[in-house]
Parts: C-alpha cells; sequence; structure tokens
C-alpha cells in the first residue's frame, strides 16, 4: 500500500514540475531559466518510480534453476526425423552432441506446425484411454505415447516462443502422476477381471481368466515402480486360489521365459511362415535381416521395416487382431502377437484391419517413391485407397501420389489415379507444372482458389458450365485448355509445403517448398476473366431458353 502512495505522490511532483517548466510563465510564475532544473527533477521522480516497480534481473543460478526445473531438462525427444536432447535451454543432437543448426530448427519448426493439432488430438485420445482401458498393452503403450507428445509440444512452445499457452504443466502432471495412474488401472483392469471371471460357468475357465490376466500383466512388472508392484502383489495373493505355482511372479521382475514352438518363434525367411506373402507386395517391403535384406544405414529406423530377427506368436487372438494398435506405429513396436496379424494382412492386404497396419505398410511404399521401384509404389499405394476407408490415409496418400508424379516427372500418371481428397495447392502444382496446362474442368474444381465465387451456375448447370468455359478457352487459346509456363509459377507470391508422413525420411526428403500458382496475379485475374465469361454465356443461354419456353 505504502508502494502505491509514494508512486502516486512523486508522479503528482513530476506531472507538477512539467506543467511549470513548460507553462509556468503564463500563469505569472518567475521560472526563467528554472526549466532545466524543473525537467530535471520531474525526470529524477521518474527515475524512482521505475527504480521502484522494476522486476529484478534473474541471476544466472536463478535462471539455471528455472531451466532445471523444467520436465523437459535432460529428455531425450524424438522429432520427425531427428532425435535431440533439451539441455540447458538448449537443443541438441543427441547422435553428434551439437547444437542445432538453424536449418535443422527450421525443419523442426515446419514439422512441427503441420503436425501440432494432431498431436494435440493424440495427447487426448491419450489421456482418455489411459483413464479407462483395461488393456495393459493399450495402457502402458499410450502413456508413454502421451508423454513422447506432451514433451514433443512443450519443446515446440520453448523453441518458438508460440503464444498459445503451453503444454509443460500437463507434461509436469502427466510425469508425477504416473504411479497414481498405474495403481488406478492396476485396480480397475483387476476389477474388471474379476466382475467377468465370476461370471464364468466353470471353474477351470474362472482360474482361466486369472492366469491370463497375471500373465498379461508380467511383460510390464519390471517398469513398475514398488509401490505399484505392491499393490499388484497384494491382488494376487487375494487371487491365490485361481492361481497355479506357474503364475508370472510379481514381487520381482518376471523370470525369462522358455520359448514355445509357437509363442516367441523366430523365422530365418517368409517361407518360414504359414502363409504367403505375394510378390508384388514383398518387392515392395523394407526387410532388416535375412535373404531379402535390402535395409542399409539410411533406413535403420525406419517403421516398416521387418526385424525376422523379432519373436511372433503365431496363435494372435481376436483381440490382436481387431485392437487399434495407436498413431505412428512401426513394426518393431509392435507385440509378437500383433507383429502376425501385420504379416499376415500382408498375404491380402484388401482385407479389412485396423488403420494402423496399412499405415506401416504405407510408410514403406512413400520410401520407395524415392527409388527406382516408384511405379510400383504409386499403384500399391492407389490400391491401398481402394481398398481401405480412413480420412488419414486418403489426404496423406493423395499428396504421396502427386508428389511421387512430379519427382519423376511423370505427368502421364496423374489421370490414371483417383486423387479425390489431395491437396489443392499440390494438385495444381503437380499438373500445371508437369503438363504446362489446366483443364476446364481443373478450373471450375479450384475456382473459388482463384477468388470466383459466383458459383451459382457452376452448381446449378455443371454440365452446360464445363461447355461454355471449354469454348471459351478454345477461341482465346486455341485449345480447350489453359496454358501455363514454368515461368508463371516463379512469379507466384506465396509458397506451400508439401508432406509425407513417413517421419524417419530426411527432412529434405519428407518436406519441400512449391509455389502456389493462385498467387500469381496475372494468371489468377486471367483464369477469373474466363470463368465469368463462361458465367455469362450460361446466363445468356438460359435466359434465351425461358423466353422460347413462355
Amino acid at each position: 500500500m505504502k508502494k502505491k502512495i509514494w508512486t502516486v505522490i512523486l508522479a503528482l511532483g513530476a506531472i507538477n514540475y512539467i506543467f511549470m517548466a513548460l507553462a509556468g510563465e503564463s500563469l505569472g510564475l518567475d521560472t526563467q531559466g528554472n526549466q532545466p532544473l524543473l525537467f530535471g527533477l520531474s525526470a529524477l521522480f521518474l527515475f524512482i518510480i521505475w527504480l521502484m516497480w522494476r522486476k529484478p534481473k534473474p541471476s544466472k543460478q536463478a535462471k539455471q534453476a528455472k531451466r532445471s526445473n523444467s520436465p523437459l531438462e535432460g529428455r531425450v525427444i524424438e522429432t520427425p526425423g531427428l532425435r535431440v536432447q533439451y539441455l540447458g535451454g538448449r537443443v541438441y543432437d543427441y547422435g553428434t552432441g551439437k547444437q542445432l543448426s538453424k536449418k535443422q530448427l527450421r525443419c523442426i519448426r515446419q514439422t512441427m506446425e503441420l503436425n501440432r493439432d494432431r498431436d494435440r488430438r493424440v495427447a487426448s485420445d491419450c489421456l482418455e484411454l489411459t483413464t479407462k482401458t483395461m488393456n495393459p498393452d493399450v495402457f502402458f503403450f499410450r502413456y508413454d505415447m502421451l508423454i513422447e507428445t506432451l514433451a514433443l509440444l512443450s519443446l515446440y512452445h520453448r523453441l518458438f516462443r508460440i503464444p498459445s499457452q503451453s503444454p509443460e504443466p500437463e507434461l509436469r502432471r502427466a510425469l508425477e502422476s504416473r504411479n497414481m495412474l498405474t495403481e488406478d488401472f492396476i485396480r480397475r483392469s483387476h476389477s474388471n477381471m474379476a466382475q467377468k471371471a465370476a461370471a464364468l460357468k466353470t471353474e477351470k475357465a474362472r482360474c482361466g481368466r486369472y492366469e491370463k490376466y497375471y500373465q498379461e500383466m508380467g511383460p510390464y512388472i519390471e517398469h513398475l515402480s514398488v509401490q505399484a508392484r505392491q499393490t499388484l502383489e497384494e491382488l494376487k495373493q487375494g487371487d491365490a486360489g485361481y492361481l497355479t505355482d506357474e503364475t508370472v511372479e510379481t514381487s520381482v521382475a518376471p523370470a525369462p521365459k522358455t520359448v514355445s514352438p509357437v509363442v516367441g518363434k523366430e523365422v530365418a525367411a517368409f517361407s518360414e511362415l504359414p502363409f504367403t506373402i505375394p510378390d508384388d507386395v514383398l518387392n515392395l517391403l523394407w526387410i532388416k535381416n535375412g535373404p531379402l535384406c535390402n535395409c542399409a544405414a539410411a533406413e535403420e529406423n525406419e517403421p516398416s521395416a521387418i526385424d525376422l530377427s523379432l519373436p511372433l506368436d503365431l496363435s494372435p487372438t481376436e483381440n490382436d487382431q481387431t485392437a487399434d494398435i495407436g498413431y505412428y506405429p512401426s513394426y518393431e513396436r509392435l507385440t509378437p502377437a500383433k507383429r502376425t496379424v501385420y504379416l499376415q494382412w500382408l498375404s491380402d492386404i484388401t482385407t479389412p484391419v485396423p488403420i494402423g497396419y496399412v499405415f506401416i505398410f504405407y510408410y514403406g511404399l512413400e520410401r520407395f517413391l524415392f527409388t527406382d521401384k516408384y511405379e510400383a509404389a504409386l499403384a500399391m499405394i492407389d490400391r491401398l485407397r481402394q481398398s481401405h476407408e480412413n480420412s488419414s490415409l486418403f489426404a496423406y496418400s493423395a499428396d504421396a501420389l502427386l508428389a511421387g508424379c512430379l519427382l519423376h516427372n511423370r505427368s502421364d500418371l496423374i489421370s490414371t489415379f483417383d486423387i479425390g481428397k489431395a491437396s489443392t495447392d499440390l494438385y495444381l502444382y503437380t499438373e500445371g507444372y508437369l503438363t504446362g496446362r489446366f483443364t476446364a474442368h481443373d478450373l471450375i474444381s479450384t475456382c473459388r482458389r482463384w477468388g470466383f465465387t459466383n458459383t451459382r451456375y457452376i452448381k446449378g448447370q455443371p454440365e452446360l458450365f464445363e461447355t461454355q468455359l471449354t469454348e471459351v478457352l478454345a477461341e482465346k487459346y486455341g485449345s480447350p485448355a489453359f496454358p501455363l509456363a514454368r515461368e508463371d509459377y516463379a512469379r507466384a507470391e506465396r509458397t506451400f509445403t508439401i508432406a509425407l508422413a513417413n517421419t524417419s525420411l530426411p527432412q529434405d526428403a519428407r518436406f519441400a517448398a512449391a509455389k502456389d500458382i493462385t498467387s500469381n496475379p496475372d494468371v489468377a485475374q486471367n483464369v477469373c476473366s474466363l470463368l465469368q465469361e463462361a458465367h455469362d454465356r450460361v446466363k445468356r443461354i438460359l435466359a434465351e431458353e425461358r423466353k422460347k419456353n413462355r
């Protein structure tokens, strides 16, 4: 309170001295020659006010303490295409130990901006699932994904000073509540299992349900805190009447299990599998070992790469075959049973399957676009689009089809694919850049991007409108298409980003900047004039028809 009173007194004093210096003589005050002194006193009062209210500059020790309190401090974070570590307010390449360059930071920012909304949805979904799921695979996988996603979003906010609220407090809460969430999951899933077991008719079936519960928890026991493990042990002791001596040990880390002929089977070649993957699919797989090995160091982190040394469970349950495997899936992170589900699906990629398995295969197809197998990869991507309806798959794959045609300068392939849901910017760039023209249909379907908003006849008389626009183009250019030169793209004012879904691709391969042709003022004006001319012709034709029918 005293601080505020002194602030008011000093402010009034400063205002008084300034007023006397400026208007003293007109008011009959003898201030001649004293103006510098009056201004000096005013400045002194204002300086005192500033000293009273200024915030002290934090010391280096305080800054370091603040950084060390961040949940990001020392954390290794998987950014798209690069593993980084946050230390002391700086970000380093975890592989080389060097601080990230400006180019690397630009690529990371570009990627994060593209994925920001999706990552927020992923974090929200993961948080909801960790509080509801009864499946240990889903719980622990989703919790790890929650931490990874929140860390990525927090890094984005810290690095680039995004004005919206930082998710760092959410990351801290998620880390601090791990034990609470885990114990809650153990009690919730155990209660759910016990209720289902009680509804079974035979004692053998009930014992089997309890055995299965502890077997499913087995792989995660060593990752539990002492308290969570103690909770599980207490529940197990209460269930002793339903369990055998071979039940998974919960008081200590589980002993290695004996590999049976089915669970934990390793294969040296695809020929050892009890199903056959057709050659056209087999030729488009990335394989880390065995006779068909085609992964070099550059493909080491490829999410679709198949490691034949990883175990398989050749008897997956119905739940394994239908359960969602989450965002950013990879073959390596699948359970043995789910690896079998994926490999079996590869024997017929048209069969329905959770979309995550489709994306694992799709990631590898994107990488093949940069090889001499690009045509086969494009055809396979188109085949996936015809067999599996998913909005994310449609959007990513449509862009990949166009990007593949553009990369290899194959304008002849564009018409062979159904590229619905492709980015309008990318379609216009690819079609116009490769063919040097836009058809009447191209101009009509993208009319709003050119600034033409009067779509009355485009919607009401689509065939007539296209016919008239084709005639206008033929009269003006001698061809039923709007001609483009590559220089027209160079004069475009805006750019857009071409992005692929496979995060393991090099940054310069996964992302590319291209010119938005609709931002070329001259081209846009000409297109709008053509559309307006077609509009006026349709209007006259319809008016004449109405007169005839009167």
